[in-house]
């Protein structure tokens, strides 16, 4: 017998007539669902990034204002108030032509550095802007 096929039964407490192959069949399963369910909640870092793939215009924006959007979630020990992301509203021109836009920056880890650097300077700095050559209303901050 083999030592995994000995650690299975120890510390899962597997039936013995299972095979490697079976176990081997499970342990794949598992690693495909967390696999799938890991990229459904990462789903709006992708839905970001392949908007910005998409822009391919540069330009310098000045934020006017920042608002946080909050919902009441429910936790184990009361209601409590949670940050999904913001609403970012800024300026910028293409050409001879000013746009007003609102950016939805959703509060993940890969969007912390972003978030961080729009609420220190919003109002010292210009950021960068990436836009579609094609429609310049929309656009995305970037840093």
């Amino acid at each position: 017998m083999s030592r995994f096929k000995e650690w299975v039964e120890w510390n899962l407490e597997i039936n013995p007539n299972l095979n490697v192959k079976t176990i081997s069949i499970l342990l794949a399963a598992g690693i495909l669902s967390f696999i799938i369910a890991y990229q459904m909640f990462n789903g709006e870092d992708n839905y970001r990034e392949d908007k910005l793939s998409k822009l391919k215009g540069t330009t310098q924006a000045k934020i006017y204002k920042v608002q946080p959007k909050e919902t009441l979630t429910q936790h184990y020990n009361g209601n409590k108030i949670t940050v999904m992301g913001y609403d970012v509203y800024f300026n910028y021109k293409v050409g001879t032509i000013e746009y007003n836009t609102i950016d939805y920056i959703p509060n993940t880890s890969k969007n912390q550095k972003l978030i961080i650097e729009i609420y220190k300077n919003y109002d010292k700095k210009m950021f960068s802007v990436k836009y579609s050559i094609s429609n310049p209303r929309k656009a995305m901050l970037i840093l």
